[in-house]
């Protein structure tokens, strides 16, 4: 008995002796994320909760790292699929992991301010933060839940339109609109709107009633608007150089505040700039159009005339003959000072390609400013031409062989009336 006891006793110190011996397994991957907190909120791995963030505001993502094995070149990546113009993601800068040490990485995620809420998606799902550590070797990633909320009170500049353009004369009047949007869950009223530049020390500004929220179903009210035509005068002895236009968008009873900035070029009068080049200006919607084989595509020319006196603008097209036909609409229009005109030209495509064509726009017969446009075709090679010549020659082939049915008919009829004879 005592025999078998010490047997035993001898097994048990073996299995012992192995188990002390033996490390642990460690962890197959080079590195592990222990942690990720998302606005100073932990995020659960489990994606049984949720981390609250707000549409139009951003957010620090912070990752905590392990080192299982010394790794070279390593990135973190963070992201958030589902906005509908684009992943909403940062990348850390490459870094190499070592065995044993913690790492604390910092991302930065801006949620749009037009990005769906879970209360306007259809389906009622949350986001899902995805976290990738990585190099060219390994890969791990791990999803976390967001839920996306609307901000209490925000309203967005959408646009801000400056006439006659980013360009003026000292002495001379620049005009702004402003677009705003509520992007909030509240309704807002009495939004004031400011415009200034303040190294020239001028400013004005105007109201919006009230925008009411995205949420409310309601025709008679509107959650986006426009202001008034703001007016600002440029001082008369404004000296020449670039000069800051500050828009600011006061709401929430003054507690909150939206900005945007232009950069606007103000010529003084001292210039000879202001004599040669201020007189005018011109402007194309888009140096380049796209139109498929046989429809038409639109430029517009804006041009502002800045000149003490009125004066009638026009354009001139040309090397288009080959790949596109061209008609102007509203040509020689005359545009009084201090004021701005519209000339449209239409270009309809007759051959496939990207071809380039020149535009002078002309006032007085003597040339303003010359272009070089482009316009890209999309389409069969054939063009108009080589469609008549196929049609004519079907044509002629269809001809030939009703008059060979014919001539046949007849040479048929006549043998009949011989034999009958």
């Amino acid at each position: 008995m005592r025999g078998h006891i010490k047997v035993f006793s001898m097994l048990l110190l073996v299995l012992a002796s192995i188990f002390m011996v033996s490390p642990v397994k460690a962890n197959d991957e080079p590195f592990e994320i222990t942690a990720v907190e998302v606005c100073d909120i932990v995020a659960d791995k489990d994606q049984t909760e949720a981390v609250y963030v707000e549409r139009g505001t951003s957010c620090n993502v912070e990752i905590y790292l392990l080192g299982n094995e010394n790794t070279d070149d390593v990135k973190i990546k963070a992201w958030v699929g589902g906005y509908e113009y684009d992943d909403i993601e940062d990348v850390s800068e490459m870094f190499d992991v070592k065995s044993g040490v913690r790492y604390k990485k910092y991302l930065r995620l801006d949620f749009p301010e037009d990005m769906d809420t879970s209360k306007s998606l259809d389906h009622g799902d949350d986001y899902t933060l995805y976290v990738e550590v990585y190099n060219k070797d390994f890969r791990i990633d791990e999803d976390y839940t967001l839920r996306v909320e609307d901000t209490r009170h925000l309203v967005a500049i959408r646009d801000v339109i400056v006439r006659p353009g980013n360009y003026v004369e000292a002495g001379r009047a620049l005009f702004t609109v402003v677009r705003v949007e509520n992007m909030g869950a509240r309704k807002e009223e009495d939004i004031k709107v400011v415009v200034s530049i303040p190294e020239l020390g001028i400013s004005t500004r105007d109201y919006v009633d009230e925008l009411t929220d995205l949420e409310i179903n309601n025709e008679d009210e509107e959650d986006s608007m426009s202001s008034n035509e703001l007016f600002l005068r440029i001082p008369s002895d404004a000296k020449t150089g670039d000069y800051e236009m500050l828009v600011e968008v006061v709401y929430n009873r003054g507690h909150s505040v939206s900005r945007a900035k232009e950069m606007i070029h103000v010529v003084g009068a001292e210039s000879e700039e202001a004599q040669d080049e201020g007189t005018y200006l011109v402007n194309f919607d888009a140096t380049s159009k796209e139109v498929n084989l046989g429809d038409e595509a639109a430029f517009k020319v804006r041009i502002a005339n800045l000149n003490g006196e009125a004066h009638v603008y026009s354009v001139e097209v040309s090397g288009e003959k080959l790949f596109a036909n061209s008609r102007v609409e509203n040509n020689f229009v005359r545009i009084a000072k201090d004021s701005t005109g519209e000339i449209t030209l239409f270009m309809s495509g007759k051959q496939a390609g990207s071809n380039s064509f020149t535009v002078k726009v002309m006032t007085d017969g003597k040339l303003l400013e010359e272009r070089t446009l482009t316009l890209n075709v999309k389409g069969d090679v054939l063009d108009t031409r080589n469609v008549l010549l196929i049609g004519f020659v079907v044509l002629v082939i269809i001809l030939i062989v009703l008059g060979l049915i014919v001539a046949f008919s007849k040479m048929r009829t006549g043998d009949e009336e011989e034999g009958y004879y």
